[in-house]
């Protein structure tokens, strides 16, 4: 799933990118499913607490990377692994 931020004025949820000032360079939230947003915003399920992630499975932003999204994440109940065995 694509790592979000949301965005502090509207409370929609993006693609989380570092160098973003409007709230959603704070990764918050990981998309459930690929949801193709580009002609409109779409309602999508999203993670906010509670689950297992592979990191190499997730769409990172510009400036994000593993490391990032769990420091984000840290105390979230979010948990992300290299693999799952």
């Amino acid at each position: 799933g694509a790592v979000l931020g949301k965005v502090t004025a509207t409370g929609q949820f993006v693609l989380s990118v570092a160098a973003a000032n409007d709230g959603s360079q704070v990764p918050a939230s990981i998309l459930a499913f690929d949801v193709d947003a580009t002609a409109e915003a779409k309602n999508a399920k999203h993670y906010v607490a509670g689950g297992k992630f592979i990191t190499s499975e997730l769409t990172y932003g510009a400036g994000h990377s593993a490391t990032t999204v769990k420091a984000a994440f840290a105390g979230k109940n979010l948990f992300f692994v290299e693999a799952i065995n």
